[in-house]
């Protein structure tokens, strides 16, 4: 369903306005991550998960479309496996990083999991998202 509102809203307002938009939607949502406890409701958890899905399929597409539209034709393949694999490096960093801390965290406070400093790292991942994409890209005017 996404795959048919995203691109409505990229030819509308430009890919800066989802992109935006789901940075903020995935920094809040990791965000909420570290505040769920035993009493946290299956409801709130569910929502935030939803929200997470939805933030980062506002993201995909519109990074796809804003890097492949000045490329030439004859280059597009090569284009497109190149974002691929800058993506796939940069999620691997993400995690290996995410972990690093997570563990760091461990190890400080003894055998406590430090769930909380690592999606603040993540979070911390999107908000610099938001700003290099507020910087990059501007949103159309209508």
């Amino acid at each position: 369903m996404g795959s048919r509102i995203i691109p409505r809203i990229v030819v509308r307002c430009g890919a800066a306005v989802p992109l935006l938009v789901g940075t903020v939607g995935l920094a809040t949502s990791y965000a909420l991550f570290p505040l769920f406890s035993d009493t946290t409701g299956l409801g709130v958890i569910l929502l935030t998960m939803l929200l997470n899905g939805l933030a980062g399929g506002l993201c995909f597409m519109p990074i796809t479309s804003t890097v492949l539209k000045d490329v030439p034709p004859q280059i597009t393949g090569s284009a497109s496996g190149l974002l691929q694999t800058t993506q796939n490096l940069g999620s691997a960093v993400s995690v290996a990083l995410v972990t690093a801390v997570h563990l760091a965290g461990t190890a400080a406070s003894g055998s406590t999991p430090s769930f909380t400093a690592a999606f603040a790292t993540i979070s911390g991942l999107a908000i610099l998202s938001f700003i290099a994409t507020a910087a990059l890209l501007r949103p159309v005017r209508g």
